[in-house]
């Protein structure tokens, strides 16, 4: 058609209504902007997330001088884990992983339901966790208090908890822990359970278990493992509640410390990084055994002793997916919670590392508590000896930074 004709009417027709919609769109945006104020710089956003990603990487916790724990290591063969990139790759499709720890995540915490991957997967290096609903009571001796304590996330994360008989002088070292901000207190996430009853630590609520109080094993009864307190049925309600509640499942690891033992989670985290992949839920599943000494001519072995326990994420991930088989295939009525935990863990396959060396114990193999290369000592029944370790460890850690 010719200069005037129906096509260029519509075609100029057309041109008009998309300029107009342009228009439109970018008075609405301006609108919202001078409405909702300037929105939040990108390039700041980024800077936050690099450093707080590399605060949960690799900044150390307070005390950057403390030495990696150079212990003799125990005869014992024992796979070790290794730093090469290849099985960083490789660690969470790594062939000890089973089908059930694969699809744990789904399924952790089964009355727990409510935990999703998103749960699993949170890593925010300030966390305040104010769930104190459990399947044990929590008391209610104050105003609201939280369960769980978190502070600035380091890597790797430790949870940590102990389970405090009540009434006894347990009760006193865990509020010098407090007022010290010692022990699990130093750990990114905590908590404490009151066996027997509960007392009152200032913005900490006390879990009350539902377990009775136990009595201590006798070698004269057939079956008995001990002659220290026949505990496993308190800690299966531990670490169930820790588990149904998935708190645990935030951490990199998950620790168990006596009240009697004196602690440095520092040194712990640098014992244990070559063992974790940095935001790897899947990766292989660990525990740490921490004495080597044998009774009665028994073959030499690896052993878990309850001063400190310490087992990575996938390692509980799976315990709480097959816990049952262990309940119905070990003896475990007459044992006390260590040797069922290794047990148990054993059993499901997990691998061992060697912590032989890392804990000064007097049911093991004591040291002294200026030895920097331990990371626990263990046990003081009373809040004087337990300071007195507790400063000696603390002066010879001040001195080895001068």
């Amino acid at each position: 058609g010719g200069s005037g004709g129906p096509l260029d009417f519509i075609w100029s027709a057309l041109s008009w209504a998309w300029t107009a919609a342009l228009e439109k769109e970018h008075e609405v945006a301006e609108a919202l902007h001078l409405t909702a104020g300037a929105p939040t710089s990108t390039t700041s956003a980024a800077a936050t997330s690099t450093s707080e990603e590399f605060v949960r990487m690799g900044a150390p916790a307070h005390d950057t001088t403390t030495q990696a724990p150079d212990t003799r290591r125990s005869t014992i063969p024992v796979a070790t884990p290794t730093r090469d990139a290849a099985s960083r790759e490789n660690a969470s499709a790594d062939a000890t992983t089973s089908p059930e720890l694969r699809g744990s995540r789904a399924r952790a915490g089964g009355r727990s339901s409510a935990r999703s991957s998103t749960t699993l997967l949170h890593r925010s290096t300030t966390t305040t966790a104010t769930n104190t609903t459990s399947a044990t009571s929590t008391a209610p001796i104050e105003p609201p208090t939280t369960s769980t304590s978190t502070t600035t996330r380091f890597f790797p994360s430790l949870y940590c908890y102990m389970v405090v008989r009540v009434p006894s002088y347990e009760v006193e070292l865990s509020k010098v822990m407090q007022q010290k901000q010692a022990s699990i207190f130093a750990c990114d996430g905590h908590r404490i359970f009151g066996n027997g009853g509960t007392f009152y630590l200032p913005g900490v609520g006390v879990t009350k278990m539902n377990e009775s109080p136990v009595g201590m094993g006798d070698f004269g009864v057939p079956g008995t493992a001990t002659n220290s307190w026949l505990n496993v049925r308190i800690f299966m309600e531990a670490w169930q509640t820790l588990l149904d509640e998935g708190d645990v499942t935030k951490y990199d690891w998950t620790v168990k410390i006596d009240p009697d033992a004196v602690f440095y989670p520092e040194r712990l985290r640098v014992w244990l990084k070559p063992f974790v992949v940095p935001g790897d839920i899947y990766a292989k599943p660990w525990f740490v055994a921490n004495c080597d000494r044998t009774y009665n001519n028994e073959p030499p072995s690896l052993k878990v002793y309850g001063a400190l326990e310490v087992f990575s994420r996938s390692a509980l991930m799976l315990y709480n997916v097959r816990s049952r088989e262990c309940m119905k295939a070990l003896p475990w009525q007459r044992w006390g919670e260590d040797l069922f935990m290794q047990q148990c863990m054993q059993m499901l396959k997990v691998e061992v590392a060697n912590g032989v060396g890392i804990v000064g114990d007097a049911r093991c193999h004591w040291a002294p508590c200026s030895d920097q290369s331990k990371i626990a000592f263990h046990d003081f029944k009373n809040v004087g000896d337990w300071l007195s370790c507790w400063g000696q460890a603390s002066s010879s850690q001040r001195v080895q930074v001068k």
